[in-house]
């Protein structure tokens, strides 16, 4: 009977893997039906709604761009819609599309603990941003226990994987940006990174800091380095202790609602498999190209919108809306964003009763930027909007929004 039981779990779980691949494979492929399919955008000014909003921005007309896009893929108002622009944390928009197609919805980062055959235990990680203090007490309790159970009274070593600090920020920030929370370096082995001041200078000496005080209460005193490199050992090793992350759908809420820099850098650099400070620009454009997304003024520099070399139009970002909307991950994009009223960077704005929400989107804003951009739900309209040193802008934002879901001509 024990058997038999067996036999049945196996099967069961041989057949959950073979119908979960089956069916990944198939909604990939009805997604690329779709985009094969897929009409691409064309002008259908509104003129009554386009010369509605010209009205009310003809004092700052060259300060703001603006693109609308309706369901059927239409454009009803451009307004300096193909000008490149600085995105802000509009950036995000387009970093969580790209990581959510190439890595799925339940991906997790992985921090795990390894101890080579006769050598030093290894501490490697992917950039968790939730990675924190109750974490690095498992961690120390793992090896603790084993290093007792196992001493033959060698010194304790520890290696800490982490990349070198010359890849933790992007070329482009400033060093304002730097010397703050939002502005954290980039590393694989931070603690807390998304809110503490201590992630900031140096968080691989915050790590092993913390790792130390933790092994000194077991009465342990360990020797620990820091390497750059894992491979040469990876194959003498066994996992003593692995600790995921949240899944990425989950991660996406922090980068689109609560607009974690941090976590958008990570995904990113997951998605591309390169831990470059550098975005390669080869492998995005490739990835707008099968979705018919001009990229030839587009440019990308990070993936948080921190960048002041990101540019970006008001016309690509609504298309990217578009195009996530027939995406196999549909629904973990659009639920990742604010909701006007309700969630996020946006549920705090002052907006007009009508809007409350019906707006779903992602703010951005850096010196002398604003961006705004998503979906009027009761419409079914993509709408985008970036401005240059434009004092207000956000409250004209909103209002322009507004003007869009009070038309009844279009």
């Amino acid at each position: 009977m024990k058997r038999l039981w067996l036999l049945l779990i196996v099967l069961v779980s041989f057949l959950e893997i073979k119908y979960s691949i089956i069916y990944r494979l198939l909604s990939y492929s009805i997604q690329l039906d779709k985009i094969d399919k897929l009409v691409l955008e064309q002008n259908n000014i509104c003129l009554p709604l386009q010369t509605r909003i010209d009205q009310y921005i003809k004092d700052f007309n060259q300060n703001i761009s603006i693109s609308v896009l309706d369901g059927d893929g239409r454009f009803i108002v451009q307004i300096n819609s193909d000008l490149p622009r600085i995105p802000a944390s509009n950036q995000k928009l387009f970093t969580t599309a790209y990581a959510l197609d190439k890595l799925g919805p339940k991906y997790t980062l992985k921090t795990n603990v390894r101890k080579i055959f006769k050598g030093p235990y290894i501490i490697s990680g992917n950039g968790d941003p939730d990675l924190d203090i109750s974490n690095l007490r498992d961690i120390s309790y793992v090896i603790s226990n084993h290093y007792k159970s196992n001493n033959s009274n060698k010194p304790l070593k520890i290696l800490l994987i982490e990349e070198p600090i010359s890849s933790w920020w992007n070329s482009y920030w400033t060093r304002s940006d730097k010397r703050n929370v939002y502005g954290a370096p980039i590393s694989k082995l931070a603690l807390s990174s998304n809110s503490s001041t201590l992630a900031l200078k140096n968080p691989i000496n915050n790590f092993a800091t913390q790792l130390r005080k933790f092994l000194a209460l077991e009465g342990l005193n360990p020797i620990i380095d820091v390497r750059e490199q894992i491979n040469p050992w990876i194959n003498f090793s066994h996992l003593l202790y692995e600790n995921k992350s949240a899944p990425l759908y989950v991660l996406l809420n922090l980068v689109n609602s609560e607009s974690h820099n941090f976590t958008s850098e990570v995904i990113l650099r997951k998605s591309l498999s390169s831990w470059s400070k550098d975005i390669n620009n080869k492998k995005y454009n490739k990835w707008l190209i099968a979705n018919k997304i001009d990229s030839s003024n587009l440019f990308f520099s990070d993936g948080s919108g921190l960048s002041r070399q990101n540019k970006l139009t008001t016309n690509s970002l609504t298309k990217v809306l578009r195009r996530m909307s027939i995406n196999r991950y549909s629904d973990y994009y659009f639920s990742s964003l604010s909701i006007i009223g309700l969630r996020g960077t946006l549920s705090k704005v002052t907006y007009p009763n009508s809007l409350y929400g019906d707006f779903i989107g992602k703010s951005g804003t850096l010196s002398d930027v604003k961006s705004l951009s998503g979906i009027l739900k009761s419409k079914k309209y993509y709408i985008s909007l970036i401005s240059y040193k434009l004092d207000g802008s956000l409250n004209y934002m909103i209002n322009i929004i507004d003007i869009i879901s009070r038309s009844k001509t279009c």
